[in-house]
């Protein structure tokens, strides 16, 4: 963070400012449903679908890093490939009223400073702060591939997937069961109201500004105890009953919705109607989301 190697106290990158940038952090959100059926079941392969789907992303991600060349009058990014990044699990999310609900998320904060192992005149090969311009940009199509790769796990576990716009949840979790453990969404909805706010980007804003601390003292267990005495016997049931029967291995008895050739179409001819260019990662990101679970 100090941009200090810790073998022998040199600085990692050249440039040592007392204003610069530690790092980036790159959140993922399980989708509220899937949240809800972890806490619920304490499934392992749920959370390790996710972490996988969390690595993977990270992984395709690290390949696009990018450093500055100015060796010689020279002004470019080269591609490095490489990053240094911290992962933090969550379970929760902010607290209302000192109860937080289930949320399951990971940061991932990258380091600003990657390898560049690019020959310039033989001296260039050094650590150098991150260009990280071109993967914000791609930002949506990222946050489109963890989705789809997450959502395919779980189908493959043998859960139905729905879309929800640009977003998905397994089939059978409804708006009630989800409602019950969302009250920091209604929270924020209720401050956006009460001040007249309807600007999706000023609604977002208000998370930071409207949150509690974090709540100290409640166990894991304390916390499946409050949940759990949300649902109903009915909702309890149908959250244990949302498996397949052949939800096993590769689930691969039961037959995908769609393809990517149709997700393609679907995605180039989506963008197409108003517009007579379109960027390929929005191609990708459009075609992705249309296709969760398959």
């Amino acid at each position: 963070m100090d941009n200090i190697r810790p073998d022998n106290g040199e600085s990692i990158t050249a440039h040592q400012r007392s204003n610069r940038t530690a790092g980036y952090d790159f959140t993922f959100n399980a989708p509220k449903s899937l949240s809800i059926l972890y806490e619920h079941s304490k499934d392992d392969n749920l959370l390790s679908a996710f972490r996988e789907s969390v690595h993977e992303t990270m992984q395709e991600i690290e390949q696009k890093m990018e450093a500055r060349v100015r060796k010689k009058g020279a002004d470019y990014n080269c591609t490095t490939g490489n990053l240094a990044y911290a992962e933090f699990i969550h379970h929760t999310a902010r607290p209302v009223d000192g109860i937080p609900d289930p949320h399951l998320h990971a940061h991932c904060f990258v380091m600003n400073a990657t390898l560049d192992t690019s020959v310039f005149d033989g001296k260039e090969q050094q650590w150098k702060a991150g260009q990280f311009q071109n993967i914000k940009a791609d930002a949506p199509y990222y946050e489109a591939a963890f989705h789809a790769r997450l959502s395919q796990k779980i189908h493959n576990l043998g859960y139905d997937i729905e879309t929800k716009g640009k977003f998905w949840d397994i089939a059978g979790v409804n708006q009630d069961i989800i409602d019950k453990y969302s009250h920091r969404t209604a929270q924020i909805e209720q401050v956006a109201q009460d001040n007249n706010i309807t600007n999706a980007k000023t609604k977002s804003e208000l998370a930071a500004t409207t949150r509690e601390s974090k709540t100290k003292g409640l166990t894991r267990e304390d916390l499946s105890e409050i949940w759990d005495a949300r649902l109903s016997n009915e909702e309890r049931f149908t959250l244990n009953h949302l498996k397949q029967a052949d939800g096993e291995g590769d689930n691969l008895s039961r037959a995908p919705r769609t393809n990517a050739n149709l997700t393609l179409d679907f995605a180039i001819n989506h963008l197409l109607e108003r517009q007579s260019v379109a960027k390929l990662s929005n191609i990708k990101e459009q075609a992705l989301r249309a296709g969760y679970g398959a």
